[in-house]
């Protein structure tokens, strides 16, 4: 569902017009020939598995567009942010290995215009050079980050290249101010980014922060909750603040794991497609798990306006069968999925289907309301109790020594969101994944 990250299925089919380029072929293929070709292509995707391909124009002519992108973005249903083209290799290193090449951290502007390091993957260059979440960062090559700005921030820090180095000065979560060389590799994506359990009176709470549904995903979660199982967890905490989503089986496996194991073989959520293909449609049910599953009554799931998709529908398909409490910001408001088309060296992957929960609740484009406002403040480590939205968390859960107050909750959260997506202006795989 990006930022995918969103529902993916790698469609292995040829449509008229799709260009398959075998290794060789590639060296003899002109720039302006795989140009047009994946216009055609998509086009021609679109025309068929494109959830609005009512709404296309009749008449497109690929020549008028510069690329394959530019043409999505002209012809694109209004509601549509999310469709985009790119290279095959990242998108399957991505989603299927849980790789990718960067520093290995991601970033978050607050209300008050300050950049702060909101996470870094174990064993990354930003790791390993000290930038972890709680870090202010406050330039980068020499130049101050508001200087930069957000939509200046994926330029200031250039290509996705292997080797590629830039220099950051930051804050360290103790306060001293520090300078880091750091380069770009391909960095291993740990998705369940912190787990822990607290003791809040007589419960014993699980609290998992989890970042992206990958393939690689399921051995992670598997060995989250044997560790909630073992220690006795009976409350859970999702923190889905920054997962703008992924595969939807891993969100699917996930929900297995949280929700009454009463309900195995219900329906979780229903694929919905454009009316050409309602063959295709389908209901994915609630399955066994590996780990034992929690069987929750009752479930906390902590969002931003980053909260996205394969995330979105944790919330919104739980709710049939659970009491499901959101606290934070409202959701970015991605109720679609999409497929993934290969073209020659390229993916296609536009919004191919809508999603509904059990009872049919679904097109939430404005987003998903939190019950209970609470501000992303990055400043704060993972697990500690002054975060706003884990003690809002922890508070609603019934111990009230928690609760802080809410009032410039939103106003903040709402400014906060202005700046952080224009971070990624354009759809694709780094706005699915949000790392730099």
């Amino acid at each position: 569902m990006n930022n995918s990250r969103q529902f993916i299925r790698l469609i292995w089919v040829v449509f008229f017009g799709l260009t398959w380029l075998s290794s060789c072929q590639q060296k003899n293929v002109r720039p302006a020939d795989e140009a047009t070709a994946l216009k055609n292509s998509t086009l021609a995707i679109m025309r068929e598995w494109y959830l609005w391909n009512d709404q296309l124009p009749a008449n497109v002519n690929t020549a008028d567009y510069p690329d394959a992108q530019a043409m999505i973005n002209a012809i694109r249903f209004r509601d549509d942010k999310w469709s985009y083209v790119d290279l095959y290799d990242n998108y399957i290193q991505f989603f299927n290995a849980g790789q990718t090449v960067a520093h290995g951290l991601s970033m978050r502007w607050d209300a008050s215009g300050k950049l702060w390091v909101a996470l870094s993957y174990q064993n990354s260059p930003a790791a390993q050079g000290g930038l972890v979440r709680g870090c202010q960062i406050t330039a980068i090559n020499g130049v101050s980050v508001q200087q930069i700005g957000a939509s200046g921030l994926s330029n200031a820090l250039g290509p996705a290249t292997e080797g590629y180095r830039n220099s950051f000065n930051f804050i360290d979560n103790n306060g001293v101010n520090r300078t880091a060389s750091i380069i770009k590799t391909t960095v291993q994506i740990n998705t369940v980014l912190h787990s822990q359990v607290i003791s809040s009176g007589s419960r014993k709470v699980g609290y998992l922060v989890f970042n992206s549904f990958l393939e690689t995903s399921t051995a992670e979660l598997n060995t989250v909750f044997n560790d909630f199982n073992a220690q006795g967890v009976n409350e859970l905490i999702l923190d889905l603040r920054y997962n703008g989503g992924g595969r939807i089986s891993v969100a699917q496996y996930l929900a297995s794991l949280i929700a009454p194991t009463r309900f195995v073989g219900s329906t979780f959520l229903t694929y919905l497609h454009n009316a050409n293909k309602t063959s295709e449609n389908q209901n994915l049910r609630f399955i066994s798990t590996l780990a034992p599953s929690l069987s929750l009554s009752r479930v906390f799931i902590i969002t931003t306006s980053a909260t996205a998709s394969a995330s979105e529908s944790i919330i919104n398909c739980l709710r049939p069968y659970m009491r499901v409490v959101q606290i934070g910001a409202t959701t970015a408001g991605k109720p679609v999925g999409s497929y993934a088309f290969q073209s020659g060296r390229f993916v296609v992957v536009p919004v191919s289907l809508r999603v509904a929960n059990a009872n049919g609740v679904a097109d939430y484009y404005n987003g998903l309301v939190a019950d209970i406002p609470a501000e992303d403040d990055a400043s704060k480590p993972w697990g500690n109790v002054a975060d706003p939205c884990l003690a809002q968390a922890l508070a609603a859960l019934g111990n009230p020594a928690f609760a802080l107050r809410t009032t410039d909750a939103q106003a903040n959260n709402a400014l906060a969101w202005q700046r952080n997506k224009e971070m990624f202006p354009q759809p694709g795989l780094q706005q699915e994944a949000g790392i730099f």
